[in-house]
C-alpha cells in the first residue's frame, strides 16, 4: 500500500487506503446537496469495506476453529447416535434373557428410535438408517400418519398455514423436505429484501433527476480514459518511472474492472491529476453521476457482506441481518458447548442401556410415544442450532439424541 503524499495529509490517515476516504473537503454548511451525498455516500463505503475486511480476516480463523473443535465432537455424537439406534434395534429384536417388553414399552423404544433416525438421516444419507426407518415406520401405520398430522399442525402453527398447504408429501420425510424448500426461500427473501425492490426500480427506470447507468458508466469510462493516458508506461523513456507507472496502471485497471469510482478518484488525487478543490467544483450533474456510481459500489458491498454472513446466521439460527463477527463467535461458543454435553448424554444412555439393572428404568423414563410427538424434533432439518441448544438429559420428556 503506497504511502500518503504529504499534500494529501488533510484526505488520508497514514493507516488507510486513499481510495476510501476520498471526501469533498468543504465546510458542511457550504456543501449543495449533491455533494453532501457524495461525503455521505463515500463514508459508507469505507464503513462496509472496513467490515468485509474484518469478516474476510475472521472467517478462515473461525473455519478452522470449527474443524478443531466442532467436526470432531459432532462426529463423536453420531458415532453415538449410531450406537443407541443399533442398541434399540436389538433390544426390539432380540431382547436380552431376563427382559420381556410390553406392548407400551416396545412402542415407547421403537418411537425413541425413530426419532434419532430422524435426526440422522436429515444431516446424511444412510442405506441402513433408510432400512430401520422403513422396517419401524410400517410396523404401525397408525403412528405413521398420526407423525404426518402432527408434522402439519406443527409447521402450520409455526410458520402459518401456507408453508403446508399444496404439499404432496406421501411420508414425514418428504413432507420436511417441503417444509425446508419453504423454510429456504422465506430465508432469502428476509436476508435479501431489497432484492425485490431494487430490481423494481430497475424495471421502471431511473427516477426524475437521477442519472440513468449509462450515463454514470461514463463518468467512470472518462476518468479511466485520463488516468490510461497519463500513466500509459509505454509511452515513458525512463525504466525506474516506467515501473511505477506500470504499477499505478495495474491498479487503475483493477479498479476500472469493479467500477472502483472512489478508487479512481484516489488514484487521480494521488498522481496530482486533480486535487480536492478541483472534485468539490465538479457541477452538480456530474457529482450526481458519481454519486449514482457510489450508490452501486455501496449496494454492491453490502451483498457481498450478506453472502459471507448468511449461511453462518442460518446455521447459528440468528436474526437476519445480523452480521457482527462477534454475535457469530458466541453463538459458535455455544454450539460447540451444546455438542459436547450431547456427547456426554449419549455416552450415559449407552451406559444405562448396557446395563441390565438400569434398562427397564431407562425405557420406562421414555414418553409415550404420542406425547412424545409433540417433543420430536421435526425442524432439526430446518434450524438445527435450536434443537441444539436444548439441554440434555432432562427427563420426565423427550431430549434430543
Amino acid at each position: 500500500m503506497p504511502r500518503t503524499p504529504p499534500s494529501q495529509t488533510s484526505l488520508f490517515g497514514e493507516a488507510a487506503d486513499p481510495a476510501t476516504l476520498v471526501t469533498l473537503d468543504l465546510p458542511r454548511a457550504s456543501q449543495g446537496k449533491a455533494q453532501q451525498q457524495f461525503n455521505k455516500l463515500s463514508n459508507q463505503i469505507r464503513r462496509e469495506r472496513e467490515r468485509l475486511a474484518i469478516w474476510e480476516a475472521f472467517l478462515p480463523q473461525l473455519h478452522s476453529r470449527l474443524e478443531r473443535e466442532l467436526v470432531p465432537v459432532e462426529k463423536e455424537i453420531r458415532e453415538r447416535q449410531l450406537a443407541l439406534v443399533r442398541a434399540l434395534d436389538a433390544l426390539i429384536q432380540r431382547p436380552p434373557p431376563g427382559l420381556r417388553l410390553t406392548r407400551k414399552q416396545r412402542d415407547k423404544v421403537c418411537a425413541t428410535l425413530l426419532d434419532i433416525v430422524h435426526n440422522l438421516q436429515s444431516s446424511e444419507a444412510d442405506a441402513e438408517l433408510d432400512a430401520l426407518c422403513e422396517r419401524y415406520t410400517e410396523r404401525d401405520p397408525e403412528m405413521q400418519e398420526l407423525e404426518m398430522a402432527f408434522t402439519e399442525a406443527m409447521l402450520s402453527d409455526v410458520f402459518g398455514e401456507d408453508f403446508v398447504n399444496g404439499h404432496t408429501a406421501s411420508n414425514v420425510d418428504e413432507l420436511l423436505q417441503h417444509a425446508r424448500q419453504q423454510f429456504e426461500d422465506h430465508w432469502d427473501e428476509q436476508v435479501h429484501p431489497k432484492q425485490g425492490r431494487s430490481k423494481r426500480r430497475a424495471s421502471a427506470g431511473p427516477q426524475a433527476g437521477q442519472p440513468s447507468a449509462a450515463e454514470a458508466s461514463t463518468a467512470v469510462r472518462e476518468i479511466y480514459r485520463k488516468l490510461a493516458s497519463a500513466l500509459h508506461p509505454d509511452r515513458e523513456p525512463d525504466l525506474a518511472e516506467r515501473e511505477r507507472k506500470t504499477g499505478l496502471m495495474q491498479r487503475v485497471n483493477q479498479a476500472y474492472e469493479k467500477k472502483d469510482l472512489l478508487s479512481l478518484l484516489g488514484l487521480q488525487i494521488e498522481i496530482e491529476q486533480i486535487d480536492t478543490k478541483q472534485l468539490a467544483d465538479l457541477p452538480d450533474a456530474r457529482l450526481k453521476h458519481y454519486n449514482q456510481v457510489l450508490r452501486q459500489q455501496l449496494e454492491a458491498l453490502r451483498d457481498q457482506l450478506r453472502e459471507l454472513a448468511s449461511p453462518l446466521q442460518s446455521w447459528l439460527d440468528l436474526e437476519p441481518r445480523l452480521e457482527d463477527t462477534r454475535a457469530v463467535e458466541s453463538a459458535v461458543h455455544a454450539r460447540i458447548r451444546s455438542a459436547k454435553r450431547l456427547v456426554m448424554s449419549l455416552t450415559r444412555d449407552l451406559e444405562w442401556l448396557a446395563d441390565p439393572g438400569r434398562q427397564k428404568s431407562w425405557i420406562n423414563a421414555l414418553p409415550d410415544p404420542e406425547a412424545s410427538l409433540a417433543d420430536r424434533d421435526f425442524l432439526a432439518m430446518l434450524m438445527p442450532t435450536t434443537a441444539a441448544r436444548r439441554k440434555p438429559g432432562r427427563r420426565p420428556g423427550r431430549r434430543r439424541r
